[in-house]
């Protein structure tokens, strides 16, 4: 994973995007997919994998997490819920919890603990 610039500005999309990116990063059993163009969020030079912001007509910042779950999985729902959970709770700390919309979670691939398994990694 790549560094988040906690210096340069960002709008709310990105600055959402950079807490999912987090979120995804330090919850065991799950990565981002990689080398799949068109699950990524654009965030300056860099780009946010899996992770795939975009914002209603009311403002709402909705949120899609594309991923790949080490095999055996854990239950699917419960995980989905941990990390919807822990990005609102993220997003009200850093003061854009009112900003955030809904949270989609896919599972697209497993792979073995270990396993590089994702296109481009």
């Amino acid at each position: 994973m790549t560094a988040v610039d906690h210096i340069r500005p960002a709008s709310t999309r990105v600055a959402i995007a950079r807490l999912a990116e987090e979120v995804v990063g330090r919850t065991v059993g799950v990565s981002a997919t990689r080398g799949r163009g068109r699950w990524l969020t654009a965030d300056g030079e860099r780009t946010i994998d899996g992770v795939v912001v975009g914002q209603t007509a009311a403002g709402a910042t909705d949120v899609d997490l594309h991923l790949i779950a080490e095999w055996p999985a854990r239950p699917l729902p419960p995980l989905a819920d941990q990390l919807r959970w822990e990005l609102r709770a993220d997003a009200a700390s850093a003061g854009l919890g009112d900003h955030l919309g809904e949270i989609e979670v896919s599972v697209h691939d497993f792979k073995l603990p270990g396993e590089g398994g994702e296109e481009g990694s």
